[in-house]
């Protein structure tokens, strides 16, 4: 990677740690700063992350001193500017967005560009540009904050939201507003990521114990999958029968905890179905028992797959096809 590479990489990773998007809603980063603000570099340099990046802390150090948004002093590191919930500002700050930024290397294009779209508002006191923290390039996104000289010209400025300017559509915000806002987006997605690990944990649950029991000597029987589910039906819902005729097992799937009621219910040696008297019946567990549920999850996401697969897919109309 290149030396030129790994500075930008090093750097956007530091402002986006310390960035609004993320430092507030960072317990243990916040955690780590000193009365005013101040965090050790080497602490930042340590995180798994910035270790795929570079090792070397003096790269850091030397990547740092190019920021527009952090500060430096020894070995410390902090943010330049006030959090927006924590800035005296705030009040007469609007987030500005959706001004265009392709190809915008200067700050000051954009700056310019929002305080001409929003100065006939009231008079502004400065307009800050922000990155795009996601990417490595940290290229100008398009948006800003601009900071009114009254918190009254910041109100209609922000009453203003969804103006078009030179063609693009110009969303405003209180800087409250807009931090709120992005405080429930992140909310949204922790729930969403939540969500998934506890799909998950639903996919890998553990399975239902006691729930399976064995049927062996069936195969000289004229025994079928439905006289074996009437006879455990009359002790027990029944979830599923695996067995096909003539072969010698049988597995009997009940909920759990269930399968030993059904067993005691049974006996040892079954009388029925007809042909049945030899069967030996035996209640699942320990290795047998999870590798039953193992095989089992095997065979449904198997089948599963093989059910999406054989899914009809629906044809495109003769006009969309026409736009392909």
């Amino acid at each position: 990677m290149a030396e030129l590479e790994v500075s930008q990489r090093a750097l956007r990773q530091v402002e986006y740690y310390l960035s609004d998007e993320s430092f507030p809603f960072d317990e243990y980063l916040r955690g780590q700063c000193d009365d005013e603000g101040w965090i050790p570099i080497a602490t930042l340099a340590a995180f798994p992350k910035m270790l795929t990046i570079t090792k070397d802390i003096e790269v850091v150090k030397n990547a740092l001193k190019s920021s527009d948004s952090l500060e430096m002093r020894d070995d410390k590191v902090r943010r330049q500017y006030a959090l927006p919930q924590a800035d005296p500002n705030a009040d007469r700050t609007v987030h500005a967005s959706g001004f265009k930024c392709a190809d915008v290397k200067d700050a000051s294009e954009i700056e310019s560009s929002v305080e001409a779209a929003l100065k006939k508002h009231g008079a502004i006191e400065k307009v800050r540009a922000l990155r795009n923290l996601t990417q490595d390039t940290r290229s100008l996104d398009g948006s800003s904050f601009v900071v009114f000289k009254d918190s009254k010209d910041a109100d209609k400025a922000a009453a203003a939201n969804g103006f078009v300017h030179k063609g693009r559509m110009i969303a405003v915000y209180k800087m409250l507003d807009w931090f709120d806002r992005l405080r429930k987006k992140r909310e949204a997605m922790r729930k969403k990521r939540e969500e998934k690990k506890e799909e998950k944990k639903e996919e890998k649950k553990p399975f239902d114990p006691k729930a399976v029991l064995k049927f062996q000597g069936l195969a000289d029987s004229s025994v079928k999958r439905e006289d074996i589910r009437t006879l455990c039906e009359k002790h027990a819902s029944v979830k599923f029968v695996e067995f096909d005729q003539g072969q010698d097992i049988a597995y009997v799937r009940f909920d759990a905890e269930k399968a030993p009621e059904v067993a005691d219910a049974l006996g040892a040696a079954l009388d029925v179905p007809p042909d049945a008297s030899n069967v030996k019946l035996t209640l699942l567990d320990g290795e047998d028992e999870a590798a039953y549920w193992e095989r089992a999850d095997e065979s449904f996401k198997k089948a599963a797959a093989a059910k999406k697969k054989r899914k009809p897919q629906r044809k495109a109309s003769p006009a969309k096809r026409s736009r392909q």
